[in-house]
């Protein structure tokens, strides 16, 4: 469906069907220039394509659905929301073939930073323990007050409120570094044969949502990206050290030889003495 707007800055008030004015604004210290909701469906599958980003703020809220954060490098999964600065790039797609609802406030102003940081949202990317009907309301809201004359001054106060409500319910989000360090932790851990669910508490996602964001992410399953680090570190021990292959298998979390054997053929085609045979015979 189309987008519908809560209306711009007088005189820049535009059709329900046409874009918003790429403007900023710097004689208030925040003004809304425009809020709406869209729905996108498979036939849709970029939702923004904005690589220079834009002049105003964005502030962004999934209500539904799961979206593919490309410029942060994340997944945006339902019932949270995203806060774009000027000229920060904004690449979004669909996550899977559900469809997703978003709903949006875009705004600028000559003392934005100084209130986000107020209200605690430095984060730029922000879930919600609980549903979050707050952001659905307000939006709701402002779209009323449109026909108010004074509706500018009721959509600055109810972004106002927004923020505040955002800032007393929010949790951060899994971000770019938390992700980083899930490797770091699943390198570390990798012989220990630790459930799948550990690493998806460690980022906090539910088991099922983590071994789909973990395919999406890396194009394998956590269990076979496990497997690879074990026998990455088993290649490095059959190379470098003159370790017999059962202390080899023990050392990278193998219970028997034997099944870290069929682990090492199933990936290099040759058993691990095969392998440590043939490389120390080119060294």
């Amino acid at each position: 469906m189309p987008s519908w707007y809560g209306g711009i800055l007088p005189g820049f008030r535009e059709p329900k069907t046409t874009r918003v004015a790429d403007i900023a604004v710097d004689d208030k210290p925040i003004c809304v220039m425009a809020f709406g909701r869209e729905i996108y469906k498979l036939d849709k599958h970029i939702i923004t394509d904005r690589p220079k980003g834009r002049k105003d703020y964005l502030i962004s809220f999934v209500a539904k659905g799961t979206i593919c954060e490309t410029s942060k490098r994340i997944i945006m999964k339902e019932n949270s929301l995203a806060i774009y600065k000027p000229n920060e790039p904004q690449l979004r797609t669909l996550f899977d073939q559900n469809p997703v609802t978003t709903y949006w406030i875009h705004f600028s102003g000559n003392n934005v930073e100084e209130i986000l940081d107020k209200y605690g949202l430095d984060s730029r990317i922000i879930e919600f323990e609980e549903d979050f009907p707050v952001f659905v309301d307000v939006i709701d809201r402002m779209y009323v007050a449109k026909n108010n004359p004074f509706w500018q001054d009721i959509c600055n106060t109810l972004l106002l409120e927004l923020f505040m409500h955002i800032g007393g319910a929010k949790k951060q989000a899994p971000s770019v570094l938390s992700f980083q360090g899930l490797m770091q932790y699943m390198n570390e851990t990798c012989t220990q044969n630790l459930p799948i669910k550990v690493y998806a508490d460690f980022i906090g996602f539910s088991e099922v949502y983590f071994v789909r964001f973990f395919k999406k992410a890396r194009k394998m399953t956590p269990h076979n990206y496990l497997i690879r680090l074990r026998l990455d570190r088993a290649c490095n021990l059959l190379l470098h050290t003159k370790l017999p292959i059962n202390l080899i298998a023990d050392k990278v979390g193998y219970k028997t030889a034997r099944y870290f054997s069929k682990a090492f053929f199933d990936r290099y085609g040759m058993t691990p003495t095969e392998y440590r045979n043939k490389y120390l015979e080119k060294q």
